[in-house]
């Protein structure tokens, strides 16, 4: 059985169908990790968006170590990848919450929050490739 060909074009109305499709879904799960994890308050942890960006980033390194690129049908990788996960993680929040956390009088706070937020989201990457590698599903 052979793959769908892909649009001629990452313009095409399917693919930006599809990831708009995926970034409502992400969206919306995005939304709902913040409700489960109730309203931050001053000067404390950003606990729900370090959460989403670390959990997304490690299924963006699975996802992106597994989903074929030029095999198999052509709509997963913007589907989960560029919409749901593109959806679901935030650098905006990530951006506003440590301004007000320097805002709030919690300039340490802040400044854990930056630095553990981009290693835990790289560790997470590398640790998504290496559950696809281990796997058998690295097709990159």
């Amino acid at each position: 059985m052979s793959a769908a060909p892909a649009p001629s074009s990452s313009r095409s109305p399917r693919v930006l169908a599809v990831i708009a499709l995926g970034g409502v879904a992400g969206s919306l799960a995005r939304w709902g990790v913040d409700l489960a994890f109730g309203a931050r308050n001053p000067g404390q942890w950003p606990w729900a968006t370090l959460a989403v960006n670390v959990i997304g980033s490690l299924l963006i390194g699975i996802l992106g170590a597994g989903l074929p690129r030029d095999s198999g049908p052509w709509w997963p990788r913007p589907l989960l990848i560029t919409g749901v996960l593109g959806g679901f993680t935030t650098f905006s929040a990530y951006a506003v919450e440590t301004g007000l956390l320097i805002d709030e009088g919690a300039p340490v706070v802040a400044a854990g929050y930056l630095v553990i937020t981009v290693v835990a989201g790289l560790l997470a990457v590398v640790s998504g490739r290496t559950i696809a590698r281990r796997s058998g599903q690295v097709t990159t």
